[in-house]
């Protein structure tokens, strides 16, 4: 079962670089996604290999990697987003610097360990960008049945649902862990998987729509 949804994880990236191509989006968003999925294609596939023919430590110096690039993908999409500077450019070095730190900070104390109060220190950072935009969209749509019509209303869905749920899963990993709970230690990435596989495909709907707001 591990095996199926890590396959299935993968080829979700898969999925939106299809659906680029197929489209060929002319959005300003659209360019940024693909190089963000064929980053997460490389990196899942090494992984995968690092795993299964070299030492663990090495994956854990490529996952916090993966972290600290997809933090900053994200962060420089809500920039794109964020169009009417809700956020001045000092708030977002500000952001971005502090966020940085902590996460390294945590990182470089045990880089063999997976950094989950960095990772979800950065999650949490992306779901209020999420909950601030939505409530913008909500607001600034005439008419909100059709507000799935908006490539927007797709990705922020896509973003919220994946950080939202990691940022849940890793603030709790170390109490879990403590307490042995071995269904949440054999399950905590498949989660983390489903949910980068409900990620993607939101983000291949945005490329489809043919407005951003």
């Amino acid at each position: 079962m591990n095996d199926v949804i890590i396959k299935l994880s993968i080829a979700s990236s898969l999925m939106l670089i299809i659906v680029y191509f197929k489209y060929k989006s002319s959005l300003a968003f659209a360019k940024l996604l693909l190089y963000y999925e064929l980053m997460s294609l490389s990196i899942d596939l090494t992984s995968t290999f690092l795993l299964k023919h070299y030492d663990k430590s090495i994956y854990s110096y490529l996952i916090h990697l993966f972290f600290i690039l997809e933090f900053f993908v994200f962060f420089y999409l809500f920039q794109i987003i964020f169009r009417k500077k809700e956020f001045t450019d000092s708030m977002y070095v500000f952001l971005f610097i502090t966020s940085l730190i902590i996460y390294c900070t945590k990182a470089w104390s045990n880089l063999n360990k997976f950094n989950n109060i960095g990772s979800a220190y950065f999650y949490f950072i992306l779901m209020v960008f999420c909950i601030i935009e939505f409530k913008k969209i909500i607001s600034s749509v005439p008419h909100t049945e059709y507000i799935e019509q908006t490539s927007f209303f797709w990705i922020l869905t896509g973003i919220f649902l994946y950080v939202s749920g990691c940022f849940v899963i890793f603030i709790f990993s170390d109490e879990l862990m403590n307490k042995n709970y071995k269904i949440f230690k054999n399950n905590m990435w498949n989660i983390r998987n489903i949910l980068n596989i409900t990620k993607n495909i939101c983000l291949s709907i945005s490329i489809t729509r043919k407005t951003e707001r």
